[in-house]
């Protein structure tokens, strides 16, 4: 009797064991995936940025060409 009980208390174990691991493989799945896109979603911002940035520059330099004929006629 204890013999039996001592075996259904080891494959419990293991079952929990095993419940687990499988669980563990699944968190770590996940885990890949989000770093996966957050790396993504990090390089995307990055390049919306560096075009904004662009863009601005663009802007400013019009505006600056714009404007110089009028700052040289202050002067």
């Amino acid at each position: 009797m204890r013999l039996r009980d001592r075996d259904d208390e080891l494959r419990q174990k293991n079952k929990l064991v095993a419940d687990v691991q499988d669980e563990l493989a699944v968190l770590n799945l996940q885990l890949d995936v989000a770093e996966r896109e957050r790396a993504r979603a990090k390089e995307e911002t990055k390049q919306l940025v560096d075009r904004w940035m662009r863009k601005m520059g663009e802007e400013a330099d019009e505006m600056n060409l714009a404007n110089e004929p009028e700052m040289k006629r202050n002067r």
